[in-house]
Protein backbone atom coordinates (compact mmCIF):
# COMPACT_ATOMS: atom_id res chain seq x y z
CA UNK A 1 0.00 0.00 0.00
CA UNK A 2 1.67 3.51 -0.69
CA UNK A 3 1.49 6.02 2.26
CA UNK A 4 2.61 8.91 3.77
CA UNK A 5 6.46 8.72 5.17
CA UNK A 6 6.66 7.99 8.54
CA UNK A 7 9.44 8.35 10.93
CA UNK A 8 9.27 4.79 11.45
CA UNK A 9 9.67 4.72 7.65
CA UNK A 10 12.68 6.17 7.70
CA UNK A 11 14.41 3.78 10.43
CA UNK A 12 13.07 1.36 8.17
CA UNK A 13 14.64 2.33 5.15
CA UNK A 14 18.58 2.80 7.92
CA UNK A 15 17.93 -0.47 9.10
CA UNK A 16 16.98 -2.47 6.69
CA UNK A 17 16.44 -1.30 3.10
CA UNK A 18 16.46 2.17 0.72
CA UNK A 19 15.84 2.19 -2.78
CA UNK A 20 18.81 1.43 -5.03
CA UNK A 21 17.66 2.51 -7.92
CA UNK A 22 18.80 6.55 -9.37
CA UNK A 23 15.86 9.01 -8.99
CA UNK A 24 14.45 8.76 -12.53
CA UNK A 25 13.49 12.49 -12.94
CA UNK A 26 15.66 15.86 -12.71
CA UNK A 27 15.33 19.53 -11.12
CA UNK A 28 17.10 22.23 -11.71
CA UNK A 29 18.09 22.69 -7.98
CA UNK A 30 21.46 20.86 -7.65
CA UNK A 31 21.19 20.28 -3.95
CA UNK A 32 18.48 17.33 -4.59
CA UNK A 33 20.10 17.50 -8.46
CA UNK A 34 23.52 16.81 -7.47
CA UNK A 35 22.54 13.71 -5.15
CA UNK A 36 19.68 12.40 -8.03
CA UNK A 37 21.55 9.07 -8.82
CA UNK A 38 22.38 8.19 -4.87
CA UNK A 39 20.06 6.50 -2.81
CA UNK A 40 18.02 8.52 0.19
CA UNK A 41 19.12 6.45 3.06
CA UNK A 42 20.03 9.38 5.26
CA UNK A 43 17.89 12.51 3.60
CA UNK A 44 14.46 9.95 4.04
CA UNK A 45 15.04 10.36 8.12
CA UNK A 46 16.00 13.85 7.73
CA UNK A 47 13.16 14.63 5.79
CA UNK A 48 10.78 12.23 7.88
CA UNK A 49 12.08 14.69 10.87
CA UNK A 50 12.15 18.06 9.87
CA UNK A 51 10.65 18.69 6.67
CA UNK A 52 7.49 21.00 7.03
CA UNK A 53 4.63 18.91 4.93
CA UNK A 54 2.86 21.94 3.79
CA UNK A 55 5.52 22.58 1.43
CA UNK A 56 6.76 18.60 0.64
CA UNK A 57 5.78 15.12 1.12
CA UNK A 58 6.93 11.58 0.65
CA UNK A 59 5.22 8.72 -0.32
CA UNK A 60 6.08 4.85 -0.05
CA UNK A 61 5.49 1.62 -0.85
CA UNK A 62 6.88 -1.22 0.94
CA UNK A 63 7.30 -4.79 0.39
CA UNK A 64 7.28 -6.02 3.88
CA UNK A 65 10.56 -4.80 4.95
CA UNK A 66 11.84 -4.13 1.40
CA UNK A 67 11.06 -0.31 -0.32
CA UNK A 68 10.14 -1.05 -3.84
CA UNK A 69 8.68 2.76 -4.62
CA UNK A 70 9.32 5.84 -3.19
CA UNK A 71 7.91 9.54 -4.45
CA UNK A 72 8.53 13.16 -3.40
CA UNK A 73 6.91 16.33 -4.38
CA UNK A 74 7.28 19.97 -3.23
CA UNK A 75 6.31 23.55 -3.94
CA UNK A 76 8.53 25.23 -6.91
CA UNK A 77 7.93 29.22 -5.82
CA UNK A 78 4.21 29.38 -4.92
CA UNK A 79 1.46 26.93 -3.54
CA UNK A 80 -0.18 26.84 -7.45
CA UNK A 81 2.73 25.23 -9.00
CA UNK A 82 4.41 22.10 -7.34
CA UNK A 83 6.83 19.66 -8.68
CA UNK A 84 7.97 16.02 -8.00
CA UNK A 85 11.49 16.18 -7.31
CA UNK A 86 12.27 12.71 -6.67
CA UNK A 87 11.24 8.88 -7.77
CA UNK A 88 13.25 5.90 -7.08
CA UNK A 89 11.30 3.18 -8.65
CA UNK A 90 12.70 -0.60 -8.21
CA UNK A 91 12.08 -3.24 -10.67
CA UNK A 92 9.09 -4.70 -9.15
CA UNK A 93 7.79 -1.20 -7.82
CA UNK A 94 7.93 0.02 -11.94
CA UNK A 95 4.25 -1.45 -11.55
CA UNK A 96 2.67 1.32 -8.99
CA UNK A 97 4.40 4.05 -11.05
CA UNK A 98 0.90 5.59 -11.99
CA UNK A 99 -0.81 5.15 -9.02
CA UNK A 100 2.19 6.75 -7.20
CA UNK A 101 2.05 9.91 -9.56
CA UNK A 102 -1.56 9.65 -8.78
CA UNK A 103 -0.94 10.39 -4.77
CA UNK A 104 1.55 12.56 -5.60
CA UNK A 105 -0.55 14.79 -7.45
CA UNK A 106 -3.75 14.49 -5.23
CA UNK A 107 -1.46 15.33 -2.16
CA UNK A 108 -0.50 18.76 -4.07
CA UNK A 109 -4.09 19.33 -5.37
CA UNK A 110 -5.57 19.57 -1.80
CA UNK A 111 -3.13 22.33 -0.96
CA UNK A 112 -3.97 24.57 -3.47
CA UNK A 113 -1.78 23.41 -6.54
CA UNK A 114 -3.17 23.83 -9.99
CA UNK A 115 -0.13 23.04 -11.97
CA UNK A 116 2.20 20.14 -11.21
CA UNK A 117 5.57 19.57 -13.05
CA UNK A 118 8.10 16.56 -13.70
CA UNK A 119 11.35 16.58 -15.76
CA UNK A 120 12.28 13.56 -17.19
CA UNK A 121 15.00 12.20 -19.81
CA UNK A 122 13.42 12.09 -23.42
CA UNK A 123 14.18 8.46 -23.74
CA UNK A 124 12.99 7.99 -20.19
CA UNK A 125 10.35 4.86 -19.38
CA UNK A 126 8.40 7.11 -16.78
CA UNK A 127 7.15 9.27 -19.71
CA UNK A 128 4.60 6.91 -20.81
CA UNK A 129 3.78 6.13 -17.21
CA UNK A 130 3.22 10.20 -16.75
CA UNK A 131 1.41 10.28 -19.60
CA UNK A 132 -1.26 7.69 -18.50
CA UNK A 133 -1.28 9.72 -15.10
CA UNK A 134 -2.40 12.69 -16.47
CA UNK A 135 0.86 14.40 -17.52
CA UNK A 136 1.37 15.59 -20.50
CA UNK A 137 4.95 16.99 -22.43
CA UNK A 138 5.28 20.66 -22.65
CA UNK A 139 8.10 21.55 -24.54
CA UNK A 140 12.40 20.07 -24.21
CA UNK A 141 15.44 21.33 -22.96
CA UNK A 142 18.51 20.75 -23.40
CA UNK A 143 21.20 20.41 -21.29
CA UNK A 144 24.78 22.09 -22.30
CA UNK A 145 28.23 22.34 -20.38
CA UNK A 146 31.18 24.00 -21.06
CA UNK A 147 34.53 26.12 -19.74
CA UNK A 148 33.78 29.57 -20.24
CA UNK A 149 36.18 32.62 -19.76
CA UNK A 150 35.89 34.25 -23.30
CA UNK A 151 33.38 36.30 -25.56
CA UNK A 152 31.49 35.44 -28.20
CA UNK A 153 34.17 35.65 -31.69
CA UNK A 154 33.59 38.43 -33.30
CA UNK A 155 31.84 40.41 -30.18
CA UNK A 156 34.46 40.84 -28.35
CA UNK A 157 34.64 45.49 -27.72
CA UNK A 158 31.36 45.39 -29.87
CA UNK A 159 28.87 48.32 -28.58
CA UNK A 160 25.60 47.72 -28.27
CA UNK A 161 22.93 50.12 -28.36
CA UNK A 162 21.32 48.99 -24.90
CA UNK A 163 22.46 49.23 -21.68
CA UNK A 164 23.12 46.07 -18.80
CA UNK A 165 22.46 46.48 -15.58
CA UNK A 166 21.49 44.72 -12.19
CA UNK A 167 17.84 43.80 -12.07
CA UNK A 168 15.97 45.78 -9.82
CA UNK A 169 13.18 44.32 -7.23
CA UNK A 170 10.40 46.33 -8.86
CA UNK A 171 10.85 44.77 -12.03
CA UNK A 172 8.73 41.20 -12.06
CA UNK A 173 6.06 42.49 -14.00
CA UNK A 174 8.70 44.12 -16.74
CA UNK A 175 10.10 40.00 -16.51
CA UNK A 176 6.59 38.69 -16.53
CA UNK A 177 5.86 40.95 -20.20
CA UNK A 178 9.12 39.78 -21.34
CA UNK A 179 8.35 35.80 -20.65
CA UNK A 180 5.03 36.32 -22.40
CA UNK A 181 6.96 38.29 -25.50
CA UNK A 182 9.68 35.20 -25.78
CA UNK A 183 7.89 31.85 -25.28
CA UNK A 184 5.30 30.37 -27.34
CA UNK A 185 1.71 30.25 -26.54
CA UNK A 186 1.36 26.67 -25.98
CA UNK A 187 3.99 26.80 -23.61
CA UNK A 188 2.78 29.83 -21.59
CA UNK A 189 -0.72 27.85 -21.68
CA UNK A 190 1.28 25.06 -19.73
CA UNK A 191 3.42 26.98 -17.64
CA UNK A 192 1.15 29.59 -16.33
CA UNK A 193 -0.72 32.51 -18.50
CA UNK A 194 -1.00 35.05 -15.44
CA UNK A 195 1.47 37.18 -13.27
CA UNK A 196 0.42 34.89 -10.16
CA UNK A 197 0.73 31.33 -12.02
CA UNK A 198 3.69 32.27 -13.75
CA UNK A 199 5.37 33.81 -10.26
CA UNK A 200 4.07 30.62 -8.59
CA UNK A 201 6.12 28.32 -11.42
CA UNK A 202 9.15 29.95 -11.91
CA UNK A 203 11.84 27.35 -10.13
CA UNK A 204 13.72 27.52 -7.53
CA UNK A 205 17.38 29.13 -7.11
CA UNK A 206 20.26 29.33 -4.87
CA UNK A 207 20.42 32.77 -3.06
CA UNK A 208 23.63 35.25 -3.99
CA UNK A 209 22.96 34.42 -7.70
CA UNK A 210 23.54 37.30 -10.33
CA UNK A 211 20.54 39.06 -12.09
CA UNK A 212 21.04 41.36 -15.05
CA UNK A 213 18.50 42.95 -17.22
CA UNK A 214 19.35 44.35 -20.55
CA UNK A 215 17.09 47.57 -21.56
CA UNK A 216 16.25 49.33 -24.64
CA UNK A 217 14.20 52.52 -24.08
CA UNK A 218 13.63 51.97 -20.95
CA UNK A 219 11.88 48.29 -21.71
CA UNK A 220 13.78 45.21 -20.42
CA UNK A 221 14.22 42.90 -23.62
CA UNK A 222 16.62 40.51 -21.95
CA UNK A 223 17.65 38.70 -18.62
CA UNK A 224 20.14 36.66 -17.16
CA UNK A 225 20.47 35.25 -13.90
CA UNK A 226 23.78 32.51 -12.93
CA UNK A 227 25.72 32.01 -10.05
CA UNK A 228 29.09 32.88 -10.11
CA UNK A 229 30.25 30.26 -7.22
CA UNK A 230 28.22 27.09 -8.25
CA UNK A 231 29.37 25.68 -11.18
CA UNK A 232 26.33 23.13 -10.96
CA UNK A 233 23.86 25.41 -11.17
CA UNK A 234 22.42 26.22 -14.07
CA UNK A 235 22.28 29.58 -16.34
CA UNK A 236 18.75 31.22 -16.93
CA UNK A 237 18.43 33.31 -19.99
CA UNK A 238 15.16 35.17 -21.31
CA UNK A 239 15.69 37.41 -24.60
CA UNK A 240 12.96 39.25 -26.67
CA UNK A 241 12.91 37.53 -29.98
CA UNK A 242 13.24 40.73 -31.66
CA UNK A 243 16.41 41.88 -29.83
CA UNK A 244 19.67 39.64 -31.04
CA UNK A 245 21.71 42.41 -29.63
CA UNK A 246 20.70 41.65 -26.47
CA UNK A 247 20.76 38.15 -27.14
CA UNK A 248 24.79 38.53 -27.73
CA UNK A 249 25.56 41.11 -25.29
CA UNK A 250 24.13 38.76 -22.46
CA UNK A 251 25.63 35.40 -23.89
CA UNK A 252 28.35 37.48 -24.29
CA UNK A 253 28.64 38.42 -20.39
CA UNK A 254 27.51 34.85 -19.24
CA UNK A 255 30.70 33.41 -20.97
CA UNK A 256 33.38 36.28 -20.04
CA UNK A 257 33.01 34.61 -16.40
CA UNK A 258 36.10 32.24 -15.62
CA UNK A 259 33.98 28.24 -14.14
CA UNK A 260 32.34 25.54 -15.88
CA UNK A 261 29.18 26.32 -17.12
CA UNK A 262 25.70 24.99 -17.23
CA UNK A 263 22.84 25.76 -19.24
CA UNK A 264 19.06 24.18 -19.47
CA UNK A 265 17.57 26.06 -22.28
CA UNK A 266 13.90 25.08 -23.92
CA UNK A 267 13.94 23.93 -27.51
CA UNK A 268 12.64 27.75 -27.89
CA UNK A 269 15.52 29.00 -27.36
CA UNK A 270 17.37 27.86 -30.36
CA UNK A 271 19.53 30.94 -31.19
CA UNK A 272 20.92 31.01 -27.67
CA UNK A 273 21.91 26.65 -27.82
CA UNK A 274 23.29 27.27 -31.49
CA UNK A 275 25.20 30.17 -29.87
CA UNK A 276 26.75 27.96 -27.02
CA UNK A 277 27.43 25.25 -29.44
CA UNK A 278 29.44 27.70 -31.23
CA UNK A 279 31.63 28.48 -28.50
CA UNK A 280 32.62 24.80 -27.55
CA UNK A 281 29.70 23.75 -25.27
CA UNK A 282 28.20 20.26 -25.50
CA UNK A 283 25.04 19.05 -25.69
CA UNK A 284 24.72 16.36 -22.64
CA UNK A 285 21.25 15.68 -22.06
CA UNK A 286 17.55 16.54 -23.78
CA UNK A 287 14.72 16.14 -21.54
CA UNK A 288 10.78 16.75 -21.57
CA UNK A 289 9.22 18.85 -18.97
CA UNK A 290 5.72 17.53 -18.62
CA UNK A 291 3.02 19.05 -16.76
CA UNK A 292 -0.34 17.97 -15.23
CA UNK A 293 -3.26 20.32 -14.89
CA UNK A 294 -6.02 20.21 -11.66
CA UNK A 295 -8.69 21.04 -11.24
CA UNK A 296 -8.77 23.86 -8.49
CA UNK A 297 -12.08 24.20 -5.95
CA UNK A 298 -13.58 28.05 -6.21
CA UNK A 299 -12.50 30.17 -3.46
CA UNK A 300 -15.42 31.43 -2.38
CA UNK A 301 -19.01 29.59 -3.46
CA UNK A 302 -21.31 32.04 -4.82
CA UNK A 303 -24.78 31.82 -7.05
CA UNK A 304 -24.96 33.37 -10.03
CA UNK A 305 -28.18 34.57 -11.98
CA UNK A 306 -29.36 32.55 -15.10
CA UNK A 307 -32.52 32.88 -17.59
CA UNK A 308 -34.32 29.13 -17.45
CA UNK A 309 -36.77 28.80 -20.46
CA UNK A 310 -39.42 26.33 -19.94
Amino acid sequence: MIQLLKTEDALKCLLFNAPTSPNMVTVRDVRTNGNHTGTPRTSLFKEALFSRKRHRCTFVWWDRFHLRALGTIRVRSGVRAWEIERLHLNEEGQRVTEELLERLSQYAGQRGAERIFLRVPQDSSLVEHARRAGFFPSHKEYLLHGEVGRTISGDAGKETPGCLRPRQAHEEFALFQLYCASTPVQVRAALGITLDQWRDARERAFGNATELAYLRDNKITGWLNFHPQRRATPVDLVVHPNDEEALSALVSHALSQRQLQTWLLPEYQDMTRRLLVHSGFEEVGCYYQLVKCLAVKVARPATARMEVYV
